[in-house]
C-alpha cells in the first residue's frame, strides 16, 4: 500500500530523489534502469500535475522510456 510520501519527506528531498532517479534512467546497465523504473512507478501517484510546468510528468517519462529502452 502506498502512503502519501509528502507526509514523510520534505519537498526538497522529494525533488532530489525524483531528479536523481530520472537521471539514472539513462544508466548503461539494464538492471539499474529496471530498478529505477520500479522506484519511479511508486512515485507516479505522488505528483501534483502542474499545467504551467515545462517538466514532463513521471508517468509520461516512464511511458516514453518503456517504449524506447533497448533492453527487452
Amino acid at each position: 500500500m502506498l502512503t502519501d510520501i509528502s507526509n514523510h519527506i520534505s519537498e526538497d528531498t522529494y525533488a532530489n530523489v525524483r531528479s536523481s532517479l530520472l537521471d539514472r534512467l539513462n544508466d548503461k546497465e539494464p538492471g539499474i534502469r529496471a530498478l529505477v523504473v520500479a522506484a519511479l512507478a511508486r512515485l507516479v501517484g505522488t505528483e501534483d500535475p502542474d499545467p504551467d510546468s515545462s517538466e514532463k510528468s513521471i508517468l509520461s517519462t516512464l511511458l516514453e522510456v518503456l517504449e524506447t529502452d533497448p533492453a527487452a
